[in-house]
């Protein structure tokens, strides 16, 4: 068995659901699994077998969205000391083969002290060779200044964050001794190896070196979370739209959103992730779930309506459904930005949207016939990863 210890930070489900469907999909291979990641998400990985769950704490979800509003670093100079620390206490405790990080940004420096193969699983858009458009996320500038007035000052204030973050970087690599990164995104991405959850069609000749790998998106599904019994199970005459905003989307929008929706040509499912919306309780045609077999729940649906993150949107694709995002972090806008691109997807400022377009903008996702064919241009191409299976082949290689 080759030892793997996983480190799926906690700030979101997405980092550890992605960690349980890498072993799902290499059950019965020589590898064995140790888990870092906090107590709450355990469950995911239940009955799995060779699989071992270690409780690795970091900061809440609340905590990290707080400091991405404020435009800072998501960890505070303490907490990177602190987590490099437990990193490394793990890692002597288990002696793994290699680590993989699904964004435990602290990893990488005990690996690379400890001479372990270091894989980071990461989006390309982070990668450093990656053009991303001038974006600009919902952030306390916009909150206050409005997005007219901060797009104007955003060229000017914008590389003086990033250089800033940049220099926080380089000050915890060079208390442990490693060269300093020229950016944010070389930090992200830094690793031995690289291995993208994408599908590379998404991206234009993207450029790749021996030890950076396309392995496609991990597509959890959640078979612990039973289907809400108040909920109907058959298609009506009307359209099927699911809204979820997980766990790090912009809950407050969605009582607007629903009421902008027509119940006469709208049936909508909505997952509250744990979020109370008494306005929609006893709207018609309105079902509401604290939490929702996501698959099932997509199976059904005509269109998606959500946050943004990969993890959703790419399932949402692998099953054929469009979708309208509004995007909160920067990490949402690459995502949603580059879906658009490729005219596969919709997604607007929520707080600029004129909110009474929704149903026709949603019409034009269902009826488009470009976006459905492009659509299942990248479902064919999910399939046949998935098939393929080329993350077995990379771990292997790391492995040997």
């Amino acid at each position: 068995m080759i030892k793997i210890l996983v480190f799926a930070e906690g700030v979101s489900l997405a980092h550890p659901s992605r960690v349980s469907e890498i072993c799902r999909q290499l059950q019965g291979s020589d590898f064995e699994f140790h888990i870092a990641t906090p107590v709450g998400f355990h469950w995911i990985f239940k009955d799995m077998p060779n699989v071992y769950l270690y409780d690795h704490s970091t900061i809440s979800n609340e905590t990290f969205n707080q400091r991405l509003f404020h435009v800072k670093f998501p960890y505070t100079w303490d907490e990177l000391q602190i987590f490099q620390q437990a990193d490394g206490e793990l890692i002597k405790q288990i002696k793994p083969a290699m680590i993989i990080s699904d964004f435990r940004l602290t990893a990488f420096v005990v690996a690379k002290k400890m001479g372990i193969p270091f894989v980071n699983l990461i989006h390309f858009h982070w990668h450093p060779s990656f053009k991303r458009e001038p974006l600009l996320p919902y952030v306390k500038t916009v909150s206050i200044w409005g997005r007219r007035l901060s797009h104007v000052v955003a060229p000017f204030v914008a590389p003086l964050i990033l250089k800033q973050q940049t220099n926080f970087i380089n000050h915890f690599m060079e208390k442990h001794n490693f060269p300093a990164v020229k950016s944010i995104y070389e930090f992200y991405s830094a690793g031995d190896y690289k291995i993208f959850p994408d599908m590379m069609s998404l991206f234009d000749n993207p450029s790749l070196t021996s030890n950076e790998h396309f392995v496609g998106p991990f597509l959890w599904k959640n078979k612990e979370t039973p289907w809400p019994s108040h909920w109907p199970r058959t298609t009506t005459a009307r359209k099927t739209v699911y809204v979820t905003m997980g766990s790090t989307g912009n809950h407050q929008l969605v009582p607007k959103l629903v009421k902008n929706l027509s119940p006469e040509k709208y049936r909508i499912f909505i997952s509250t992730s744990g979020h109370r919306y008494p306005d929609l309780e006893n709207r018609a045609n309105v079902y509401l779930s604290d939490f929702v077999p996501a698959e099932l729940v997509l199976s059904m649906a005509d269109v998606l309506i959500c946050n943004g993150g990969t993890s959703t949107t790419y399932q949402a694709i692998s099953l054929g459904v469009p979708f309208f995002a509004f995007p909160l972090n920067m990490d949402q806008y690459l995502n949603c930005h580059q879906l658009k691109y490729k005219n596969v997807a919709d997604y607007d400022h929520f707080d600029t949207l004129d909110f009474t377009t929704m149903d026709a903008r949603l019409d034009r996702l269902m009826a488009s016939g470009e976006i459905r064919n492009n659509i299942d241009f990248l479902k064919r191409e999910i399939r046949e990863i998935q098939e393929r299976n080329p993350l077995k082949d990379v771990l292997k290689r790391v492995g040997v």
